[in-house]
């Protein structure tokens, strides 16, 4: 082989190991930062959980009062009058 060829031989070795090298750590930061999301995600379920159940505490009798409302049967326009 001659110079040029080794030295197009050394570049593309290099770029490779570049390449590899930076594939690498973007895999790393990406399970870093959906472990995080993960737990992120479990911390707003957790959150919106609790205020969901506060909600429904505070307006108690208004879902009673929606929940008995969608119980009782609709009158017919017939009836009605």
């Amino acid at each position: 082989m001659n110079d040029a060829q080794v030295t197009f031989l050394a570049i593309s070795v290099v770029y490779l190991i570049i390449k590899g090298g930076a594939l690498v750590a973007l895999y790393g930061a990406m399970v870093a930062k959906q472990k995080k999301a993960l737990v992120d995600l479990t911390v707003m379920r957790s959150y919106m959980s609790n205020k969901q159940e506060k909600e429904q505490e505070r307006w108690k009798v208004a879902y009673q009062q929606y929940e008995n409302r969608k119980q009782k049967p609709e009158l017919e326009y017939s009836e009605a009058l």
